[in-house]
């Protein structure tokens, strides 16, 4: 059987893959698929076995996993007042950090949220802890106590594990996490160009590895904790981030999400239950899955900022169980990739049209709007005019400014990301419904 499996990867996988890479401009990715605890099928395309991949979101499972261990040490209380981890935690009335705990944070109920920590500590890398916390005491808006997904929960986890074990929270993960399994390649050492070590999203995500780290990664969970009939990690640890901690009803690309453990997402893929969780962050993609009925499991890992890598593990999965829909489907998924690629300068377009519709007419010159505009929770961002244009940047964040109409732009941050859209007054600037003023 195991034979029969390799050799059907083998042979269905390498052409549509390398086809689907041309397809969509993709010029390296990565592929591990798991039966058991063996490695069935591994290889890299436009990459090799010592390229790092940014995993984006997909390491909130390993923050998670260090939480709940330090819980089994009994240094830390998942379900305790945050207060009694995070003191110096303050929210808005009628926020109370007592009311919460860091189970909460883990599975995004926290009831609140503040989209300047997420920027500052995922985009601009304009922060330092004390800045953090102030912003969010100050920040912070009230959200419905239920399923959120954002990066918020797991970045304040991280400072609760680090109070908790007393270390670093970068020396709790390798010492918990990566070094016992073996992932000697994986750290928060940044490997793209859209990354820099102040927006590595510690705890939520953050991290940059390899295949075949991350292949360790999948196979210790496969196996509740073993790694070549070797315990890593105790059962009961397993058993407690794998089950389903909060309900959710979430369609995303073909898995129908309907809970969430710590740091795991629970979805139904024609009738099969897949654990998994990915990550996406301009210039990279990465998907960690598994189905634990059918023993199987699938690494993917990709440069580009598309659901590529989700397509080629579902196609992994429908060729090893034999389904007839395998390529067809796959085919139809890589085409929705490639309009999501390359419609990109279509809908830059399409959104400066709009915009300009919206706005008023100026006779205001490009330097009339240089400057340094400034605002509390974003931070501060430098307006310059280089060779006719204007160019904002925010921290390690640069951005190019496009004229729609009179004082509306658009600024894109990214080349495979949308863009936002910038309105400026006589001495001020408002940007993600904030107004930053000129200094």
């Amino acid at each position: 059987m195991l034979a029969a499996l390799v050799l059907a990867a083998t042979l269905t996988l390498d052409a549509p893959i390398e086809q689907a890479m041309r397809d969509t401009g993709t010029t390296a990715l990565a592929v591990a698929v798991v039966q058991g605890d063996r490695v069935i099928y591994q290889k890299t395309f436009g990459s090799d076995a010592n390229t790092r991949f940014y995993l984006a979101s997909a390491p909130k499972s390993m923050t998670a996993l260090a939480a709940k261990l330090l819980s089994h040490e009994k240094k830390l209380d998942l379900d305790a007042p945050l207060t009694s981890m995070l003191p110096t935690l303050q929210l808005p009335s009628p926020l109370d950090p007592a009311r919460m705990s860091v189970r909460d944070l883990l599975t995004h109920r926290l009831g609140f949220q503040n989209g300047a920590v997420v920027w500052r500590t995922s985009y601009s890398g304009d922060w330092t802890e004390e800045q953090l916390f102030a912003i969010l005491a100050r920040h912070t808006t009230v959200t419905p106590r239920q399923f959120s997904y954002d990066n918020l929960g797991y970045m304040l986890a991280s400072y609760a594990v680090e109070r908790a074990a007393g270390e670093s929270f970068a020396n709790v993960l390798k010492s918990r996490v990566l070094a016992p399994i073996g992932m000697t390649q994986t750290s928060a050492e940044p490997c793209i160009a859209t990354k820099s070590a102040k927006t590595m999203n510690r705890g939520s995500g953050g991290l940059c590895s390899t295949l075949g780290d991350m292949t360790r990664w999948l196979r210790v969970n496969m196996t509740d904790g073993l790694l070549d009939g070797k315990r890593i990690v105790p059962l009961t640890v397993m058993r407690e981030v794998h089950a389903p901690q909060i309900n959710l009803s979430r369609r995303f690309g073909r898995l129908d999400r309907y809970a969430y453990g710590l740091g795991w997402y629970h979805a139904d893929y024609q009738g099969d239950l897949v654990m998994h969780h990915f990550g996406s962050y301009p210039g990279s993609w990465a998907h960690v899955s598994w189905m634990p009925d059918r023993n199987i499991g699938v690494v993917v890992l990709a440069n580009i900022y598309a659901p590529l890598p989700d397509a080629v593990a579902l196609l992994a999965y429908d060729t090893l169980l034999g389904r007839a829909t395998a390529r067809a489907q796959f085919d139809e998924d890589i085409q929705k990739v490639r309009e999501r690629v390359f419609a990109r300068p279509q809908r830059f377009a399409e959104q400066l049209q709009k915009l300009a519709s919206e706005s008023q007419d100026s006779d205001r010159a490009l330097a009339s709007y240089t400057g340094t505009y400034t605002d509390e929770a974003l931070g501060t961002m430098i307006v310059r005019e280089e060779n006719g244009e204007l160019h904002a940047t925010m921290g390690d964040r640069r951005g190019r400014m496009t004229r729609a109409r009179g004082d509306a732009f658009l600024v894109q941050w990214y080349s495979d990301d949308g863009p936002d859209r910038i309105t400026f007054g006589k001495d001020s600037l408002t940007w993600s419904d904030r107004v930053l003023q000129r200094h």
